[in-house]
């Protein structure tokens, strides 16, 4: 239990630290096309911040109710509204129990709801992240623009962070 929850933390904290980078850029970036999973860097933002916001909703049963809409198309508006998700995650993971872990909740998806475990969606948020966090400095370069700085779990455990 206690592993999951630095993970989470060290998730939250990588939110937080890509979504103030992605608010320091400048906004003509985020529509320049680039090659990769994604064909401009305002495209890999807004599929951060909703699949963030999809995977919340699934591991906290919070019913979707156009909260599997986007928040909007700006890039800059989209970041600060996924920067808004790690305090909600924060709160949800403080009091889980190693029940909480293994009680099903259901995974909406096109053809009907699949249940998994809560301690599964919480992996799957943690492993989407990363991987989409990974495409963000291969992007960032493609644009010639700086790179989050250091976002490593290093980073993490070995600089001060209010945790």
């Amino acid at each position: 239990m206690e592993t999951l929850r630095k993970q989470f933390d060290y998730h939250i904290w990588r939110i937080g630290a890509y979504a103030d980078h992605i608010l320091s850029l400048p906004p003509e970036v985020f529509d320049k096309p680039v090659m990769g999973s994604f064909d401009t860097l305002g495209k890999l933002v807004l599929h951060l911040e909703g699949a963030e916001r999809y995977i919340y909703c699934v591991a906290t049963e919070t019913p979707m109710n156009g909260l599997n809409k986007p928040v909007g198309t700006d890039a800059h508006t989209v970041a600060r509204h996924w920067k808004t998700m790690a305090p909600r995650w924060q709160a949800f993971i403080e009091n889980l129990t190693l029940a909480d872990l293994q009680k099903e909740v259901g995974v909406p998806r096109k053809d009907g709801t699949v249940p998994t475990s809560l301690h599964n969606a919480l992996i799957q948020a943690i492993d989407h992240a990363t991987y989409h966090l990974g495409q963000l400095p291969y992007t960032l370069r493609q644009l010639n623009q700086p790179q989050q700085k250091i976002s490593t779990y290093f980073a993490y455990i070995f600089t001060p962070h209010g945790h």
